[in-house]
Order: C-alpha cells, then structure tokens, then sequence
C-alpha cells in the first residue's frame, strides 16, 4: 500500500507520537499527587509482604513484589514504572492492530507504522478512568489482554518452513512462537489478575480455528502448553505444592462468601444510572459527536476513500477533524465536577469513533472480509470484542463500570476489524485520525478522573501537603487533612515505638493504606471489611487464623466513631484480649472520610498499644483458647456497645477536634 501523501497525515505521524509522549510524561508529573486510603493501600499492603497473606486469591503482589522493592517501596515511582509497563504492552496491541493495515507479505513503512501505534497505545491510559495508578490486579488484566489480543491478531503467523523442511500444506501455517508467547502470557497475568478472564481467554483461544482455517491443532496446544508451563511454575513459586495451591483459592472463595463484599452476580445487574445518565451529562454528546466523527471518515458505498483521498490536501474539512478530537476533550472537561460516576462510566467513549467508521464500512455490513487484505483470517479481530466483557469478570460493579478501564481493548479491536474491512487505499490516513481523536478523549478521561479521584477529596492537582508513604519513604502530596492525618499517626506510631513489620489490626474497617503507611502489615487477612453484612463473620474467622503471638504483639487502629456495621472490639474477647483496657492510645488523628463529591466526614482514629506485658498476653491467649476455643465470640450479627473506656476518655475530646 502506497504511503498516504497527504498534509494530514504527515502532521499526525509527527505531531502524534510527541502529544502522546507529553500526555504520558504529564500523568507522571501527577503521580506524587494523592493516596486512597481503601483500596489503594490493600495493593500496597500485598505487593509489600505477598507471603503474610496465604489465603488471598490475587497473585498480583508476587508479580509487583520485586519491583516494590527495586524502588524501596517509593510510590510515585512505583506509579510510573507501571505506566510504563501498561504502555508497552498496549504498544503490541496497537502494533498488531494498525500493521492490519497492509497485507501480510507486505512490509509497512516504518514512518506510519510506529508513528500510529504509539499514538493509538498512549489512549490506553485511559485505565486510569478510577483513579487508582498504583499497580493493581485491575490494570495488570488490561496489560494481560493487550499482550493476549497482540498475539492472537498476530497468530498464526507465517514462518518459512526449516531446511530441508517441506512448505506447510495450503491453506495452513506454521505457528510462529512469538504471538503463541503472547498469548500464553496474557493468559498467565490475567490467571494472576482474575482468573475468570483467564478461563475466558483460553476459551478464545479454543474458538480461534473458527475464524481462521489456517489455524489448527497446532495454534491451540502451543500456547496452552505455554500458558499451562507458567500456571506450575507459578502454583510452585507461590505456594510449594498444587494441593496449597488450590486450596488457597478454596479458603479465599469461603472467606469472600462470609464477608459478602462480592457477589458474581452484580456484574449481570443492569446500572441504568450509569448507562441512562449519559445523556444528561457530557458524555452522551461526546459518544455522538465522536461516532459521528468516525462516521465520516467510514469509506462510502461507491467509491470508497479513493475520490476523498485525492482531494485530501489541507481543506476546512481535514482541519475540523484534526480540531474536533481537542474540542470533545473540553466538552468532557465541563461536566466532571461533582460526579463521581461520569468520570467511572467515561472510558467507553474510546470506541466510539471506531464504531462509527466501522458502521459506514460496507464490507462490515455485507459482512465479507476486504479482497487481498487478510483472507481468510479476517474474522480473528471479531473474536477479541468478547475480551472487554470478559475483563470484568470477577468485578462487583455493574457490566458499564466494570468494563470501563478497560475500552481501550475494544478500540484496537474495531480498528483490526476496520483494516480487514475497509476497501480504500487511504486506510492509513483514517488510522491515523481515529489515532489522534483516541489520544484526545483518553486525555479528557483522565481529566475528569483527577477532578473526581478515587476516594479522595476534589482536584488532585490542588493536593499540596506532603506526606510519607510508608514512614521513611518516599513523600506524597496529600489534601491538608489527609495529610495531617498520616503525619499525626506516624509521629504518635514513632514515639511509641512502632517498628516496621508489626502486626496491626484495622478495626475502623477501612484503612490499609494507613496500616501500610505505618510500616506494618494486616495479619491474618489483607483487609478487615467493614459495612458488609458480614463484616463480623469475616472477622471473626480472620481473627480465629491468627496465632497467639500474633496477638498478642498486634497494634489496633480503631474509629472512635462507629460507621455502619462496625468491626465489633468484642471479638478479641475469644483471644484472651480485654479491649480497651489491655491497650493504651500511641496516637490519635482524624481520618477523612469522602462520602460524596465534596463531602468528607472527619472521623476520629485511634492508634492503640499493647500495654500487657508479651509473656502475659501469650498465657491469657492460650487459656482462654483452651477453654473456649477462639471461635466462640460474641453474636456476629450485632456490634453491641461501644466499649466504656472508649465513651470517657478518646471518644469526647476527638469529636471536638473534629468539630462534631
């Protein structure tokens, strides 16, 4: 295919590539900005010390780990690297997606190929549309399937036969190592990540014959011995044996059914507020601008792009379409204030331009693959649209949630499918403007993903106090009150006497990312949920995992001010642990709660200390174990009274520091 000639395209191919790598090096520039408190703080806690949670059913803190401990633990740069890796491999993707574009014993030109595929990777930030930038198992799935959907476009393809070797019957291929690789790593990450997506995966992999009847037996055992090689490896690394190694996923599936913080089920549920409400915000304009968009760059019926191609020189036309990509991001950027599910629901809009070309394609109505281009593998690309779906399996958000991170996978997917398709010979020109919009929206969806960041208060970039995370490391800038109050536990924590890898109950039921910040860890389960139905359950059985020594050296964060379904303190009371009286106050501090968009509750915390010498915690814990049995508790379903020690002496005076 000739390269396209046109001013349009030349400007894209270069200014993409640099508007792409100055969005990229922005986002760095806001990863010392902001923390979360909840989720953020559980990857923190897992990537830190993977082996202090043998139940947890998530690998991700295995894969992180040594990069955790490359950067000594540092954030920002912990942010960055991963940006980094998430790139790259939405760099296959695209690679894969946009070399579709010239038939396969052609060889593009390297000017438009790379050009375009970094422009079109670089959208793949829009991972970032919950603003949640440390590496976790929800952006290790989108990598999985950027490296998965790479080698399945790329797959199988032609190697020449060995010396001596005869050429491959008509009609089949030789698999060629590097896109089974591909494929079998995606598999792997996204078996570590969420291990229904995997499942998915390996599904699609079965299912690939169907689309293209060059594959056979081959293309399937290739990467499933790959992919299956790894799984061992990891079973082994993990956890010593097979048996451990299933049996993990057994406890983690009864210990989630306790807590009943996820149900496979929400994913089936409808969201009508996010899909519906749409249209009454920004984003409903901005779908039908952008497919609209798309729509006019879609070959006609007649003649193709070939009469449009030959006029493409700088018209008013090719200059509002190079504008109007900038003019969605501002559009986007008007309605994100104050809602917390337009900047969640936003990533969607990745695919709406390719949708549009796609839905003027002829070829893709007639449904029939574009002579000479891919033959019979055309329908492979069709095959990834059930990738998006899949990622969200094992979410407990609703299918318009949890697919959003993640659109990036149907964007390149429509655009494999559009260059199977398309009749004209100006297709890399269209790529390139369907490039430059991508880049364009997933900058406006990063936008109001700042302005609304996960758990956080409004604006990340107004953040401006410094802060540690974890104490000694590297410094984060944190709203005023989020910052106060780490500095405030951690100047108590210190004083005290708190050492690194101390045990450290969270009782508030929703602060890991403090028990990190601390420099301790959350024995026995990575997180003790509170505010599910069964928060008590959970905890008692997490509580009943933990040994005695365990116990009795444990530290207790606990809010002062009980939020719905409260941890119950009563339960140490099995453990031989009278609370509070066998603990005195090392810190007090306000934590900031957000409830809504500008709304955050101050609740007051508590940072407790063992005040019982360690051999008489040790003996009242095996007693009161042998007599009772640590099972034996207070009734789960209910969180009692609010200890008396508490009422008098903490509760008072630090809901007059919050100003309650």
């Amino acid at each position: 295919m000739p390269p396209a000639r046109d001013r349009t395209a030349r400007f894209i191919t270069i200014a993409g590539p640099a508007t792409a790598l100055l969005f990229l090096a922005s986002l760095c520039l806001m990863f010392r900005r902001g923390y979360d408190f909840t989720d953020e703080g559980s990857y923190l806690l897992i990537m830190a010390r993977p082996r202090e949670y043998p139940t947890y059913h998530l690998l991700t803190g295995f894969l992180f780990h040594p990069l955790y401990q490359l950067l000594d633990g540092a954030v920002a740069p912990l942010r960055i690297a991963w940006l980094a890796a998430v790139t790259l491999s939405a760099l296959c993707l695209s690679l894969a997606a946009v070399r579709a574009a010239w038939p396969p014993e052609a060889r593009p030109p390297a000017s438009l190929l790379w050009p375009l595929s970094v422009t079109l990777a670089a959208s793949s930030a829009a991972y970032l549309v919950i603003w949640l930038p440390t590496p976790n198992y929800n952006s290790l799935n989108l990598a999985a399937a950027c490296l998965f959907g790479a080698g399945f476009l790329g797959y199988p393809a032609e190697t020449p036969p060995p010396a001596g070797k005869p050429p491959p019957r008509e009609g089949r291929s030789r698999a060629a190592p590097l896109p089974a690789l591909l494929v079998a790593a995606g598999i792997w990450l996204s078996f570590l990540a969420r291990p229904f997506t995997a499942a998915a995966m390996a599904a699609l992999v079965a299912l690939r014959p169907l689309a293209d009847r060059r594959c056979g037996l081959r293309s399937i055992v290739l990467p499933g011995l790959a992919a299956a090689a790894l799984l061992a490896a990891t079973a082994i690394y993990v956890d010593g044996s097979f048996a451990a190694f299933a049996g993990r996923y057994f406890t983690a599936a009864f210990e989630e059914g306790l807590a009943g913080a996820h149900s496979p089920g929400t994913l089936l549920v409808p969201d009508p507020a996010y899909a519906l409400g749409l249209a009454g915000t920004p984003l409903g304009p901005c779908f039908l601008l952008l497919f609209l968009y798309g729509f006019s760059l879609g070959p006609s019926a007649g003649g193709g792009g070939r009469a449009e191609a030959a006029g493409s020189g700088p018209s008013a036309w090719n200059l509002l379409r190079l504008l109007l990509p900038p003019a969605c991001l501002c559009l986007l950027a008007l309605g994100y204030t104050g809602h917390w599910w337009y900047s969640q629901a936003s990533g969607h809009l990745l695919w709406a331009a390719p949708l549009g070309a796609l839905a003027r394609c002829p070829a893709a109505r007639r449904g029939t693959p574009r002579p000479g281009r891919r033959g019979p593998g055309a329908a492979a690309p069709l095959l990834l649209l059930p990738l998006l779906p899949a990622y969200a399996l094992g979410s407990n958000n609703g299918l318009t949630v949890a697919t959003s991170a993640g659109a990036f996978v149907w964007q390149a997917a429509l655009l494999a499918v559009l260059a199977r398709l398309y009749p004209g010979d100006d297709l890399p020109r269209r790529l390139a403007l369907l490039a430059w919009a991508g880049l364009f929206v997933a900058a406006g969806i990063v936008l109001t993903s700042l302005g609304n960041p996960y758990r956080q208060e409004l604006g990340l970039w107004g953040y401006s106090r410094p802060a540690r995370v974890p104490a000694g490391g590297g410094e984060l800038l944190l709203p005023e009150a989020a910052a106060a109050y780490l500095n405030d536990l951690q100047a108590g924590a210190a004083a005290a006497g708190l050492e690194d890898g101390i045990p450290l109950i969270d009782l508030s039921g929703r602060a890991p990312g403090a028990v990190h910040a601390l420099g301790a860890y959350t024995p026995g389960t990575l997180w003790l949920y509170s505010g599910y139905p069964g928060s008590q359950l959970y905890a008692q059985h997490a509580l009943s995992k933990l040994s005695c020594g365990e116990l009795a050296a444990a530290w207790i964060l606990f809010d002062t001010r009980p939020p719905l379904r409260p941890l119950d303190p009563r339960l140490l009371l099995p453990h031989g642990i009278r609370f509070p009286g066998d603990y005195e106050v090392a810190a007090r501090a306000i934590y900031p709660s957000p409830a809504a968009p500008g709304v955050t509750y101050l609740r007051p915390h508590l940072l407790l200390k063992p005040a019982r010498p360690l051999p008489r915690a040790l003996a009242a814990c095996r007693a009161r174990r042998a007599a009772g049995g640590p099972g034996q508790g207070p009734p789960a379903a209910g969180p009692g009274p609010a200890p008396p020690g508490l009422d008098s002496d903490a509760r008072r005076p630090l809901q007059a520091a919050a100003g309650s």
